[in-house]
């Protein structure tokens, strides 16, 4: 069992409390990277931040018996789950780390593909990772991973309802928040012919469904001020989010952005 810090602690927390995780959207969101990165016959896969092996399962039933996948997450309970998909579809070519990938010990050029699925926003060096990323794959190997437009998952609203209250809330999805993030980070560890393919998740969400999507206090990012903050301040924050919602609603209810980026990087052959 690795020791956590507390921004990881924090995480693990949240997914492990997390019951509604293996949804159809939760299935569809990561198979999408295979769409996009199919890895072959014989392949070495990592799967980064694997939850409970979508990815991993799916890549290891494509790449067959001559193939291996790692995948890896710091949530026991997802592993576990993980574990038993993987032994009810009588795959036996993945093996499950708990571990951090920033920790993750690998030689250069030992993976063909490697994926991570909607969670590469939550690493405190993003830049880092995908240089080690670079490293791990094989000459010709490729990346992909997915991310959420900066405005996603009623973003604007949260940042708003922090700021009317004197707190400063960074955007954990600015950094790969566009088209052109997504290509200058991946140019920046050295992919090449980087490409961004973008599925739009978003739907109209009715004002009580919307207002539930955030609870004031959950905000993943290593620079989080919202743990500091005390119960009426943060009270207040989030009737400053709900009433920005209501201000958003439309006859049809309220917009809820939901804009993947899958964004995929070749390293060269």
């Amino acid at each position: 069992m690795q020791m956590l810090n507390a921004y990881q602690r924090r995480i693990v927390d949240f997914y492990t409390a997390r019951e509604n995780y293996d949804t159809d959207m939760t299935r569809d969101r990561a198979l999408q990277h295979l769409v996009y990165a199919p890895p072959s016959m014989g392949d070495r896969v990592l799967d980064v931040a694997t939850g409970t092996g979508y990815v991993a399962i799916a890549a290891a039933q494509q790449v067959g018996p001559g193939g291996h996948v790692v995948g890896l997450d710091l949530t026991p309970s997802y592993l576990e789950k993980a574990w038993v998909k993987a032994a009810q579809a009588g795959v036996n070519n993945v093996e499950w780390l708990e571990i951090d990938e920033a920790d993750f010990m690998v030689p250069s050029e030992s993976f063909d593909r490697i994926y991570c699925s909607s969670a590469i926003v939550l690493f405190v060096d993003i830049a880092a990772s995908l240089r080690r990323w670079y490293q791990w794959l094989k000459p010709g190997g490729t990346v992909c991973f997915s991310c959420s437009s900066v405005d996603s998952f009623f973003t604007p609203y949260i940042l708003q309802a922090c700021a009317e209250e004197g707190i400063t809330l960074p955007n954990l999805h600015y950094p790969l928040g566009t088209v052109e993030r997504c290509r200058d980070m991946l140019l920046t560890a050295g992919f090449r012919s980087p490409e961004v393919n973008l599925v739009d998740w978003g739907d109209w969400m009715a004002l009580g469904s919307a207002q539930g999507r955030w609870n004031g206090r959950m905000w993943f990012h290593p620079h989080d001020p919202l743990p500091g903050l005390d119960e009426a301040k943060l009270t207040a924050i989030k009737a400053g989010f709900d009433r920005a919602i209501a201000a958003a609603l439309k006859p049809e209810g309220v917009w809820h952005e939901y804009l993947l980026f899958y964004a995929v990087g070749r390293k060269d052959a």
